[in-house]
């Protein structure tokens, strides 16, 4: 029987291409999760400016000039002692007693001025008080809960540059949030005036998400240009204003 068999298989024709049929082969769909992502949000950040500690800066000056003038009235409240020793060389340090005060005063004064922060992007204004204490309160607010802008300003403070900026809103019947100690307080509420006037309009050109749904479609299409990707010129021109001041005084 095993002959017969083998004499049948070698009797058959060999299988030519036109006899093989090739079974298709399904592929599984992938399925991946789109993820839209948006360019961070522009935020605008606000420091006191130095300027507008201008009266304790004042004092500086003159608390050195004093530790100075008694330091050399009172020699003994200048102490002297060896800091470091090379062989027999020594190194001594001589510390003015006096000069304490004018630094413990310019302490006081960068506490003023590093402590608080605040910032604004196209949803709204956020004040950080408390940076380098041990309690720190977050005030944020938006565009369409402000109710009133005011400036507070005194003759030094005009003549600087600098001053107070008081947001109130429908919510309390004071002020709601002090930008304390800015420069060009004026630049600073025009900004906000433009924010929310484009708020009230519906209308936000700034790379954000404002207009998800809008930006999602477009993402989709690939209709998204360079222009919608680019920072508004009134934020740019309001955060130099704003900004070029501190820039300066860095330099």
């Amino acid at each position: 029987m095993d002959t017969d068999n083998s004499k049948l298989q070698d009797d058959k024709p060999p299988l030519t291409g036109e006899d093989v049929v090739a079974e298709p082969i399904v592929a599984e769909p992938i399925v991946t999760e789109a993820i839209v992502t948006f360019p961070p949000s522009p935020v605008l950040i606000i420091r006191k400016t130095w300027r507008s500690e201008f009266q304790g800066l004042l004092a500086f000056a003159i608390l050195i000039a004093g530790g100075v003038a008694l330091s050399l009235y009172a020699p003994g409240s200048i102490v002297t002692g060896p800091l470091v020793s090379f062989g027999e060389s020594t190194i001594f340090l001589s510390l003015p007693l006096f000069w304490l005060l004018p630094a413990c005063w310019l302490s006081v004064l960068a506490f003023r001025v590093y402590n608080v922060r605040y910032s604004a992007n196209e949803r709204g204004l956020e004040a950080v008080q408390g940076i380098l204490s041990l309690n720190q309160t977050i005030i944020r607010l938006r565009y369409e809960d402000v109710r009133s802008l005011e400036i507070d300003q005194t003759i030094l403070e005009r003549i600087l540059n600098t001053g107070e900026l008081e947001v109130g809103t429908a919510a309390t019947a004071g002020v709601e949030l002090i930008f304390d100690g800015v420069a060009d307080p004026f630049a600073l509420k025009a900004y906000i005036q433009r924010r929310q006037e484009a708020r009230e309009d519906g209308e936000s050109r700034l790379p954000g998400r404002d207009n998800v749904q809008q930006n999602t479609q477009k993402l989709a299409a690939g209709e998204v240009s360079e222009a919608e990707n680019e920072p508004r010129a009134e934020f740019a021109e309001a955060k130099d204003n704003i900004e070029n001041v501190s820039h300066s005084e860095r330099s």
